[in-house]
């Protein structure tokens, strides 16, 4: 047992003496996504400031599946390497496809005239573009080369900020006739955390292949879509392939 424990330590706790560099580019698809949306105005006769009330709470919007592609630069430490930073951007196709959109709360706008609302809702989206930033955790080489048959699996987790505009919204009543519809192209950036697991196999010594899983979530706030300020969190899911070059330091 005790040499069994002396050696998974030294499995775990040998270092490299070099540096890590990479940098990776690729593709995939959006598996899941979805928003929900709120708006929120400033009560009447709000001198000194507003504290900002619901207007109405709207439930979840499922966004369109769509293309994914991006890039990611990161770096591994030589004294502990298993522990990275790593930079991402991503940037996909989202959409609201006409479906059904509830709504309730104590002031209606102009795109939910009446309250409490049971239509219908469709979003047309910029591109969603993201850069995230990310704390990276793998296995030391020794254990993905002795116990993993050269699979060298990661995780991370960091923030991102993330950039998008939205269109047009159209709001329709239960039968699917138009209702109102705002065009003009809002745009806005949100924060959120965004998190990572995958895994690399090396093809040559200064090349991978990976494949990854990221989940990402943003808040926007948008002040001229709805008469009041109108805030989506917007989230998704996505799956990623592609190519990493990896360059000793």
């Amino acid at each position: 047992m005790k040499k069994f424990l002396s050696v998974m330590a030294f499995l775990l706790f040998a270092t490299s003496a070099n540096a890590e560099l990479y940098v990776g580019a690729g593709g995939g698809l959006s598996l899941d996504a979805n928003s929900t949306y709120d708006n929120y105005r400033c009560p009447p006769f709000a001198l000194l400031g507003c504290d900002e009330i619901p207007s109405f709470n709207g439930s979840d919007l499922d966004l369109d599946s769509g293309a994914v592609y991006g890039g990611k630069v990161g770096f591994f430490m030589p004294f502990l390497p298993w522990i990275g930073f790593e930079f991402n951007y991503l940037q996909r196709g989202i959409e609201a496809e006409q479906q059904p959109f509830s709504a309730n709360g104590p002031y209606d706008t102009t795109l939910v005239p009446s309250l409490p609302f049971d239509g219908q809702m469709a979003v047309r989206f910029s591109d969603l573009r993201t850069l995230g930033f990310m704390v990276m955790l793998r296995p030391p080489e020794t254990i993905t080369r002795t116990l993993l048959f050269g699979l060298e699996p990661y995780v991370g987790a960091g923030i991102n900020g993330s950039w998008v505009t939205v269109e047009s919204i159209r709001t329709f009543d239960s039968g699917g006739n138009p209702v109102a519809s705002y065009t003009g192209g809002a745009p806005d950036w949100g924060l959120g955390p965004m998190v990572s697991v995958g895994a690399n196999v090396s093809i040559l010594p200064t090349l991978k292949l990976y494949t990854e899983y990221k989940y990402s979530k943003a808040t926007f706030r948008f002040d001229e879509v709805d008469d009041y300020t109108t805030e989506m969190d917007i989230s998704d899911h996505t799956l990623m392939f592609g190519l990493s070059f990896n360059f000793g330091l």
